[in-house]
């Protein structure tokens, strides 16, 4: 919270009042087991308003590596294998570690850590289905959606 605050002061130090000023914020932040909707009203509540008009806040419940195994479908065309089962665990590393292992028995090489293959996963998933898995990602995706809409 503190290193966004310090950001948004930056930014309205460099833009000032009456300029050009992004048209969207997009955060994102893990829940960390504190629950999708605290977290991103305590997000929402620190954005300042004078900076950012629409404000969207992807807060992944418990952590990001569960979206990326939301959809077994992209799962199976992007890795090759069976999507696992999804726990519902608020566990440290547990989605991470599950998905690390996914990757490694599809045979995959991991040069730095599963979140590589989070770009492939995503672009070969549905979004419907896979919000219907992750009901935080479905909120962040109808959000976002919505966001993009207005600014047209």
């Amino acid at each position: 919270m503190t290193e966004l605050k310090l950001w948004q002061r930056t930014v309205f130090s460099q833009y000032g009042v009456g300029q050009s000023l992004p048209d969207l914020l997009v955060l994102m932040i893990d829940a960390n087991c504190k629950g999708w909707t605290q977290v991103r009203r305590t997000l929402e509540e620190a954005v300042d308003s004078r900076i950012f008009g629409h404000c969207v806040v992807g807060c992944p419940d418990p952590h990001v590596e569960k979206w990326c195994l939301a959809d077994p479908q992209a799962i199976q065309e992007v890795l090759g294998v069976a999507a696992p089962p999804v726990p519902e665990k608020c566990e440290r590393h547990l989605y991470k570690q599950l998905l690390r292992q996914t990757i490694q028995e599809a045979g995959q090489p991991i040069l730095t850590n599963e979140m590589e293959y989070a770009p492939d996963l995503v672009a070969a998933m549905d979004l419907y289905r896979a919000g219907k898995n992750q009901p935080s990602l479905r909120h962040f995706v109808d959000e976002l959606r919505s966001a993009l809409q207005s600014l047209l």
